[in-house]
């Protein structure tokens, strides 16, 4: 390795590689040094007859010149008389001419020749440096390997060490279902910061794998949900976590606004539509993730209401960025800690408050959010499905599942021969054993025993219901 690099170390002018010119050093290339000798030896050639034409005509003003294409011109005062008549003149202006003699038009045009040639040459040149270069091609990668493994290393390890108390090594664990765990949990931006609030994330495993995540804009939310990602993406590039414990299973995707297997966020979905297609949006897309997709992820949102929709759902879970609020004189504290249960309220009037808005702008602001509250569709609706287990995503799935029961396997993320199995004995227990049907208001409802078993197989109480009533339709 010392040998390559010598050889390697004044190969070639550096100064011109830096403008995309490869010159190299006398020996390295023959053929570029034969060229470069021969226009030398032109070179000096021309020279010799320059001082010759000097001391022939006794002027030290006659040189050379060069106009555009044309090289070498001899360049005479007009003062100089009697040049030969085989002088070709190739130029003047009012106190010179410019001339070829005929052994200069000669020489001109094989150096001319001969700098095409070079040209040439130097295009080859470079693969050939490149042809020389790739020789060594494995003890050259295996070199550069090893220096960026040693430099990712001591990048992590100063990067662990400043990651401040507490911090450990994450711990990968083997499942079949995504998990993540942390402890105390901090922003690894925010190291030495002994204001950032850390918090503990749990998702998936025997846990939901949704938290649908509510409160008031600056709480806190996005940056709960960063810290979770940066917290995955530095576990898997091997480097210690600003927490007190980091377990996780390997993670292949951390998407934010899209859905897809083992996502991490999903941002105020259906923010800039209106007030009813934007919940519509939400909640349909949450309802597809938990209950199809089956990622782990957050699910932020302003729409404080949508977790009644998934009140029974096992994969989802309520969490809120914790604030005390003064109703009185709307000051609010951002507590910056992830707690269980759904946001009171968005604050924000409060919030608009603290930005610095008129307090007579808010005072009609407030009167015309409960007004709107008050009449609100989505509001009634909510108020509706409190005691409602199903959610409008669950809904359309029994109406699809109602046309095309065959269809189930399609929809469902993990349905293997041994659900299948699972589902087909309990539905035969359900038709044979009617007291596992509870009527409830002419509502349809599964007993306790049967949520139990619906539970294992990854389902709801709602999908129980389901299951129930396709027992008896089918």
């Amino acid at each position: 390795m010392i040998k390559l690099i010598a050889d390697w170390e004044d190969s070639f002018d550096r100064q011109e590689a830096t403008n995309d010119i490869v010159v190299p050093a006398a020996g390295v290339d023959e053929e570029f040094d034969d060229s470069s000798a021969k226009m030398t030896n032109l070179e000096n050639q021309l020279n010799e007859y320059l001082k010759e034409y000097k001391k022939i005509y006794k002027s030290h003003e006659i040189c050379f010149k060069d106009s555009g294409k044309e090289i070498f011109l001899i360049e005479i005062p007009t003062k100089i008389k009697n040049i030969p008549k085989d002088w070709q003149q190739m130029g003047s202006t009012s106190k010179v001419k410019r001339y070829w003699s005929p052994e200069v038009r000669v020489l001109v045009r094989e150096l001319l020749e001969q700098k095409e040639l070079h040209k040439m040459i130097c295009e080859n040149l470079r693969f050939k440096m490149y042809e020389r270069f790739d020789a060594n091609y494995q003890v050259w990668m295996s070199s550069i390997k090893s220096l960026a493994t040693i430099d990712c290393i001591v990048a992590l390890t100063k990067t662990s060490e400043t990651m401040g108390y507490p911090s450990c090594r994450p711990e990968f664990i083997s499942s079949d279902h995504g998990f993540i765990e942390f402890n105390e949990l901090r922003h690894p931006c925010f190291f030495g910061n002994k204001e950032f609030i850390p918090n503990d994330v749990c998702l998936g495993g025997d846990k939901p794998n949704f938290g649908l995540l509510t409160g008031a804009n600056a709480a806190g939310k996005s940056t709960m949900m960063r810290t979770t990602s940066l917290a995955v993406i530095l576990s898997q590039i091997g480097c210690y976590i600003p927490a007190s414990l980091a377990k996780l299973n390997p993670i292949d995707k951390i998407m934010t606004r899209l859905g897809a297997n083992d996502n991490i966020m999903q941002d105020e979905l259906g923010r800039g539509g209106s007030s009813s297609d934007g919940y519509a949006i939400a909640e349909a897309v949450l309802h597809q993730l938990s209950t199809h997709v089956q990622p782990l992820g957050f699910f932020a949102t302003h729409y404080g209401s949508l977790g009644l929709s998934f009140t029974n759902h096992p994969q989802i879970k309520p969490l809120r960025m914790g604030i005390l609020a003064d109703s009185n004189s709307r000051n609010i504290t951002f507590l910056y800690k992830l707690e269980e249960g759904s946001a009171p309220g968005s604050f924000g009037m409060s919030v608009a408050s603290m930005c610095g808005i008129s307090s007579d702008i808010v005072d009609n602001a407030e009167v015309a959010a409960k007004k709107y509250e008050q009449t609100s569709k989505l509001k009634q609706d909510h108020d509706r499905n409190q005691t409602n287990s199903l959610s409008l995503g669950l809904q359309s799935d029994f109406s699809c599942l109602a046309k095309n029961y065959e269809s189930v396997s399609k929809d469902i993320l993990r349905y293997n021969e041994e659900i299948k199995q699972s589902i087909k004995e309990e539905r035969n227990k359900l038709i044979a054993d009617k007291k596992h049907e509870v009527i409830e208001n002419g509502e349809v409802k599964p007993s306790e025993e049967f949520t139990r078993l619906s539970k294992k197989f990854g389902a709801y109480h709602g999908v129980s219901t389901l299951i129930n009533m396709l027992s008896i339709l089918f």
